[in-house]
């Protein structure tokens, strides 16, 4: 009994040591480069005279990779007792399609004849392995571990970091997924798109509007993700630059009132309510009230004595401020309240 017992804490001191690996912003930051390189060599693979030296290494290289992204899906499906619900969401689908390549790999190698399919598919799905990276932008507390990940202070991370952050996510996931489908579509007709580089090319100058000319598609499937690729464009992005802008005027209303905040002001209808600030008069012409902190009159010009200084202190309610009186030498004069 006490073996079975043992052996159940072994199991369940193993099974918290891999959630807690997994949920770890670092294996995220990890994962997040293995996605990058994996769809770096994704690309590599359509160059053509490659030496089959070199493509030999290409294919051992993503079988790595492809590897650990298997390992990580079938660990997270462990964590969640193999239930069936796992499957259904979103993130789970995405990570199901960065193994992907593998499980067609597997039926290849089982001596199912997928024929041609399963070559456009496993450069396709490669390439869609970018769409993980949506992982670590799913809400502000995620995105700021991975940016501690990354080394940063926690309190350099921002909202609208996370913002620009899927603006260019999605630019970049939308250039990478067109140009496989593209070059897809219109390498083996097409001699202007003979590698996925030649491809992003032409995602970029379309979806920039720039179009340049000297490379058009000849296919109408090619033509329809063009014709995806540019709606989706414009629809989308504009829509997460907002969302961005909106971001960075929150940072900025934010400065400001900080700085107001530690500013010293004193408002001309604060000023009005203070028996001390009526009281000031110039010495020159009698003019009377000046603010606490007027160098000069304001009715004949007079240089003003500088008795006193002032600052504004907000209640904690943020409804009415506290005027108070500084010497010169700091020490308070005096308080009074009025309304903000």
């Amino acid at each position: 009994m006490a073996t079975i017992f043992e052996r159940e804490g072994d199991l369940n001191r193993r099974s918290m040591a891999m959630e807690e690996a997994l949920r770890s912003p670092k294996v995220e930051v990890l994962l997040a480069v293995l996605v990058l390189l994996s769809c770096f060599v994704a690309a590599l693979g359509t160059l053509q005279n490659l030496p089959p030296a070199f493509l030999d290494g290409l294919t051992f290289v993503e079988n790595v990779y492809s590897g650990i992204f298997a390992v990580e899906y079938f660990g997270r499906w462990y964590l969640n007792g193999f239930s069936a619900k796992h499957f259904f969401k979103p993130l789970v689908m995405i990570d199901l399609i960065a193994i992907a390549p593998l499980l067609i790999q597997v039926i290849t190698m089982m001596g199912m004849n997928v024929g041609s399919v399963a070559g456009a598919a496993l450069i396709n799905l490669r390439l869609f392995r970018i769409l993980r990276l949506q992982r670590v932008l799913t809400d502000y507390e995620t995105f700021k571990n991975f940016e501690i990940s990354l080394g940063l202070e926690p309190s350099d991370a921002k909202p609208y970091q996370l913002e620009l952050a899927r603006v260019l996510s999605t630019v970049f996931t939308l250039l990478s997924v067109a140009s496989g489908l593209i070059y897809t579509a219109e390498h083996e007709v097409n001699p202007g798109i003979p590698d996925y580089f030649t491809a992003l090319y032409f995602g970029l100058t379309t979806l920039t509007t720039v179009g340049f000319g000297d490379i058009v598609p000849v296919t109408t499937e090619g033509k329809l993700v063009v014709s995806g690729s540019i709606l989706f464009g414009v629809t989308v992005i504009p829509a997460q630059a907002a969302a961005l802008a909106e971001a960075l005027l929150n940072v900025q209303k934010e400065s400001r009132e900080k700085k107001a905040g530690q500013t010293l002001v004193v408002d001309k209808e604060v000023v009005g309510e203070s028996p001390a600030v009526r009281s000031r008069s110039c010495d020159v012409c009698g003019s009377t009230p000046h603010r606490l902190d007027a160098a000069f009159c304001w009715g004949c010009g007079a240089p003003m004595k500088m008795l006193l200084s002032s600052r504004i202190e907000p209640f904690s309610d943020s409804t009415a401020f506290r005027v108070v009186g500084v010497k010169p030498n700091g020490i308070s004069k005096e308080t009074h309240d009025a309304p903000h």
